[in-house]
C-alpha cells in the first residue's frame, strides 16, 4: 500500500553536510508530485481540507468555518474502476451523519455527464446537472434542471453555464444564461471573467475535485491559479470582484493567499473584505 506523507510545514531548504568548508552546498530536490491538503484561515477555525485514500483518490473534502458554526463534509463513493459514482454528505442537524445526496453518470468515454441531486432519505432525484465537453475534452457547458411539478416531477432546464478557455488551458470567462424550455435567453444572469498567474494550480489534482464545489470550484479545472475574478450581474447592476495575491515556495507552488473580495451596486461599494490563508500540501510517495 502506498503511503501519503504529510508535510507539517512547507518545504524548507536542507543542506548537505560536508567535511570541507569550501565544498559546494546542495539542496534536496523539490518534490514534483504533491497535492493540496489544507487552506487555513488561522488556527484551523476557517479552513478547507482534502484527504486522499491509499489509491490517491479523494477520501473526504471539508469546508468549515467554526466561528460561524459551519461544517460541511463530503465523502465520495467509487466503483471498481475508481470512477466517482456518488457523494455522501453530512446533515446540518447531525454533522457526524453522512448520507448519499449526489450520484454521477458517465458516457462511453468515461466522461462525467450527469450529476444527480437526490433526497438523502428516499434517494429520489430532486434535480440534475448535464455536463457538455468540447472537442478537446474540456468542460464547455453545464445545464441545470429543476422539476416542473411536485406530484409527477418532469425535469426542465432553467439555466446554462458556458465556459470559455484560452490557449493556456485556463477558463477565462463563464456566462450563466436563463433557459425556458429549449430557448436560450440573450440576457445573461451573470458573466465572470478571470485572469491567472503562471504557476501550477494548487487545486488541479485530483481531476474530479471540482465536483465537490461546482460553483466556486470551476477554476480548479484551469492549469494556473486565478488572480482576479470579476462577476457582473446586469439585472441588479452589481459587480463582485475577487483579487488573489499569492506567495510561492521555491517550487513555485502557492503557499499563501491574501484575498480581497469587494461588491458594488450601482457603482457604490456595499461590501469589502480581506482574508489570508496558508496553503499546505501532501507530498505523494510514488
Amino acid at each position: 500500500m502506498r503511503k501519503i506523507l504529510l508535510s507539517a510545514v512547507l518545504l524548507t531548504s536542507l543542506f548537505a553536510s560536508c567535511k570541507k568548508d569550501d565544498a559546494p552546498v546542495t539542496e534536496d530536490p523539490i518534490p514534483k508530485d504533491r497535492v493540496f491538503f489544507t487552506l487555513d484561515g488561522g488556527n484551523m477555525k476557517n479552513y478547507t481540507m482534502l484527504q486522499l485514500d491509499d489509491k490517491q483518490r479523494v477520501d473526504y473534502y471539508i469546508i468549515a468555518d467554526l466561528n460561524r458554526n459551519y461544517y460541511f463534509r463530503q465523502d465520495p463513493i467509487f466503483d471498481a474502476d475508481s470512477r466517482m459514482t456518488g457523494i455522501n454528505t453530512n446533515t446540518e442537524a447531525d454533522p457526524s451523519a453522512l448520507l448519499k445526496t449526489i450520484t454521477f453518470a458517465y458516457n462511453s468515454n468515461n466522461k462525467l455527464v450527469i450529476i444527480n441531486h437526490i433526497s438523502p432519505t428516499t434517494w429520489n432525484r430532486l434535480s440534475y446537472d448535464s455536463l457538455v465537453y468540447n472537442s478537446e475534452g474540456k468542460l464547455s457547458a453545464i445545464y441545470h434542471s429543476k422539476p416542473n411539478n411536485d406530484v409527477t416531477p418532469q425535469f426542465a432546464f432553467y439555466s446554462k453555464e458556458t465556459m470559455v478557455w484560452d490557449s493556456k488551458s485556463n477558463i477565462i470567462a463563464r456566462h450563466i444564461l436563463p433557459l425556458s424550455g429549449d430557448t436560450e435567453s440573450k440576457d445573461t444572469i451573470s458573466t465572470a471573467t478571470y485572469t491567472y498567474d503562471d504557476a501550477i494550480n494548487f487545486m488541479i489534482k485530483p481531476a474530479d475535485l471540482f465536483v465537490m464545489d461546482l460553483n466556486n470550484g470551476i477554476t480548479w479545472l484551469s492549469a494556473n491559479n486565478p488572480l482576479t475574478q470579476v462577476t457582473r450581474y446586469p439585472a441588479g447592476d452589481s459587480v463582485v470582484t475577487i483579487n488573489n495575491l499569492y506567495t510561492y515556495d521555491r517550487g513555485n507552488y502557492p503557499d499563501s493567499i491574501f484575498r480581497t473580495r469587494k461588491a458594488t451596486q450601482g457603482g457604490a461599494e456595499v461590501y469589502n473584505n480581506t482574508s489570508k490563508f496558508a496553503i499546505k500540501y501532501k507530498i505523494l510517495d510514488k
